[in-house]
């Protein structure tokens, strides 16, 4: 009896496409579940980044001093766009949670072999911790999202020799902006 060739499969030769789709849908419906049927409300965290963001003026210099400005000002247009809502409030953090997550996934991918890669992938971007952040309407999902986009485009430096003067400006302008947020 002859036998059987899994490798000819069609799920098989698909299986990184199939499971970071997986993954990828995953994160996004835990991401929407948790930002808009998760009970709790508004934090006073929140409605003080509300303040917060609502007080920065573009013509008035002073206003731009303080800490995690990237998040705020990404806040106010939010705001600008779609109004004040709880969704607002979270949309800022779920997109960079979204864009931390991709950036993760890609730096697993540099950094392991493919198998390991979607595996640990689907345990960082699941865990209550990353949710929980990444959901949040406050500036706290920049501690991970600095460090994701710092390790990526420092990996781009080193690793690829093709346009390598973009990502040393791109690197710069990231490093430039980290410096907002504290620790």
């Amino acid at each position: 009896m002859a036998r059987l060739d899994i490798s000819k499969f069609l799920i098989y030769r698909w299986r990184y496409i199939l499971g970071y789709g997986l993954v990828g849908l995953l994160l996004a419906g835990l991401m929407v579940f948790a930002a808009l049927y998760v009970p709790g409300g508004i934090s006073p965290e929140e409605t003080n980044g509300v303040i917060t963001a609502d007080s920065i003026k573009l013509f008035e210099p002073a206003t731009w001093a303080i800490p995690n400005l990237p998040y705020y000002l990404f806040q106010k247009v939010s705001y600008f766009m779609f109004g004040v809502q709880e969704f607002t409030i979270k949309l800022p953090s779920i997109i960079l949670g979204l864009l931390s997550a991709l950036g993760l996934i890609a730096l697993l991918r540099r950094w392991f072999r493919p198998n390991i890669a979607v595996l640990a992938s689907l345990i960082a971007v699941t865990t209550g911790q990353f949710l929980f952040i990444a959901q949040n309407g406050v500036p706290g999902i920049l501690y991970v999202f600095w460090p994701v986009v710092l390790l990526l485009l420092g990996t781009q430096i080193t690793r690829v020799a093709k346009h390598r003067v973009l990502w040393k400006i791109l690197f710069a302008i990231a490093v430039a902006l980290s410096l907002y947020t504290p620790l």
